[in-house]
């Protein structure tokens, strides 16, 4: 049966019955048709998925923001410095969760953001003043960072967006400016029998042409985890969007056919 192919575990059947009957009433060919549905859907599920506010992210790390001061003692236009009060307690001293996230995160090859590798913890082996100086330096780039993935559920389907754009004539608009490249897939549906085309969205490397699901408690992991808990229902609405769609295209074609032969001075 011609259709999407999936990665994950969802209910297709609304979404393939849509594009069974939208293939038997359409002119168009069958992988036509396929790779339309496919895209539509990758573009409502991007669109639907939620997102995180720059306004949540500073109040759940309690972020400060402060000008960059330049020699002259002057602030630097569009320079900003983050920091985080402290806002947890552990052992019974207060301290920025923040700071807590990095500490978790660092050891050997972690990399918090592309451009700033954190190999081992911001205290290790120096003297206090200058750990501090370290973390307050990582505590900026990691508030930072957060604020340029608001939409990072949404950014794994930019790539099945723009694998399938060029193989449908109308575009639908995903979430502009989000990027994504490289954190999903699609493989467009070819000519031939039952052709089937395959969207991704791979946040935390668990698809199937990503290899092995990651370790249990990486990062990875707690991404994938978001992905199946916030982006997989609008997925699932999605798809049974797109398939009620297909459906009331061929249902409206197939009226039309009938009152074509019902009446023949309409055709």
């Amino acid at each position: 049966m011609s259709g999407i192919a999936l990665t994950c575990t969802v209910d297709a059947s609304r979404l393939n019955r849509g594009i069974e009957a939208a293939i038997k009433m359409s002119k168009r060919e069958a992988r036509d048709v396929c790779n339309s549905a496919a895209y539509f859907v990758a573009v409502d599920a991007q669109r639907t998925t939620p997102f995180v506010t720059i306004d949540r992210i500073d109040s759940e790390l309690a972020a400060k923001v402060a000008p960059v001061m330049g020699v002259r003692g002057k602030p630097l236009k569009g320079r900003k410095m983050f920091s985080a009060l402290s806002n947890v307690v552990v052992k019974g001293k207060p301290i920025p969760l923040a700071a807590l996230i990095l500490q978790k995160r660092s050891g050997a090859g972690v990399y918090l953001a592309k451009g700033w590798p954190l190999f081992a913890s911001p205290f290790k082996g120096i003297s206090r003043a200058l750990g501090a100086q370290k973390m307050a330096y990582y505590i900026d780039k990691l508030i930072k960072s957060r604020h340029k993935s608001t939409h990072y559920l949404a950014s794994g389907w930019t790539d099945a967006i723009e694998k399938l754009r060029g193989f449908v004539r109308a575009h639908g608009i995903g979430v502009r400016g989000i990027g994504g490249r490289g954190l999903g897939n699609a493989i467009p549906a070819m000519e031939g029998y039952e052709p089937s085309a395959m969207i991704e969205n791979n946040i935390g490397g668990t698809g199937q042409y990503y290899g092995l699901p990651p370790k249990k408690g990486s990062k990875k992991e707690s991404a994938n985890r978001a992905l199946m808990t916030y982006a997989l229902p609008p997925f699932q609405a999605a798809l049974d969007r797109e398939g009620d769609s297909q459906m009331r295209h061929a249902l409206a074609k197939m009226d039309a056919a009938i009152a074509r032969e019902i009446n023949p001075m309409l055709s």
